[in-house]
C-alpha cells in the first residue's frame, strides 16, 4: 500500500520559512512568484530526496505550492504581542477562546511529514493545528486513498488532534 504523505496537494511543501520570508513572498506578483520559483528551482542544492521532488514539478505546480505554503504559513501564524502585557488575573477575553483537542480514541494520523515539517510543528498550539486540519479538509484535489478516507472520516478536531499526536511522538529528544 502507497503511503500517504503530505506534499504539493496541501499547505506544504520542503523547505522552511521564517514569518518575515513569507510576509515578503506574500507580497511578490504573480510574474515576480515565476521569477522567484524558477530562481529557486535552478539555484537550490537538491540533496534532498523531498527537494529534488518538488523541485522536479512544473513550474506552474512549484508555484502554486509554493505560495499555499506561503498562506498557510501567514494564516496559522499569530502575531506577536509587543509588549507582553503582564495579567494579574486569568483572561476572560471572548475575542479568541482557548482550544483543547480531544485526547481520547484518537485514530492514527494518515499523514507523514518530514523531519523538519516534525520539528516547525512541534512548537504548534492547538488552535494552530485545529487551523491545519481545516485547510486539509477544504483542499478539493486530494488523491484518493487513505488520506483522503481520513480527512472525510473525522471531524477537523480529531484530525487536528491526530496530527498533534504523531507530531509529538516524532519529536526528537530536547
Amino acid at each position: 500500500m502507497e503511503e500517504d504523505t503530505l506534499t504539493a496537494d496541501s499547505t506544504l511543501f520542503p523547505f522552511e520559512l521564517t514569518i518575515e520570508q513569507a510576509q515578503n513572498l506574500n507580497k511578490l506578483t504573480a510574474e515576480q512568484w515565476m521569477k522567484h520559483c524558477q530562481n529557486v528551482r535552478s539555484s537550490h542544492p537538491r540533496t534532498e530526496p523531498e527537494i529534488n521532488r518538488f523541485l522536479s514539478l512544473p513550474i506552474e505546480e512549484i508555484v502554486r505550492v509554493f505560495r499555499g505554503a506561503v498562506e498557510h504559513l501567514i494564516a496559522s501564524s499569530t502575531p506577536p504581542i509587543d509588549p507582553p502585557t503582564p495579567s494579574p488575573t486569568p483572561s476572560t477575553s471572548t475575542s479568541s477562546p482557548s482550544i483543547t483537542l480531544p485526547t481520547t480514541d484518537i485514530p492514527l494520523c494518515a499523514i507523514r511529514f518530514t523531519p523538519d515539517l516534525i520539528c516547525q510543528y512541534g512548537a504548534y498550539t492547538d488552535r494552530q493545528f485545529l487551523t491545519m486540519a481545516k485547510a486539509l479538509q477544504d483542499k478539493p484535489n486530494w488523491k484518493n486513498g487513505p488520506l483522503k478516507n481520513f480527512l472525510a472520516a473525522h471531524p477537523a478536531e480529531v484530525i487536528a488532534a491526530s496530527i498533534k499526536q504523531l507530531v509529538q511522538s516524532q519529536l526528537p529528544p530536547s
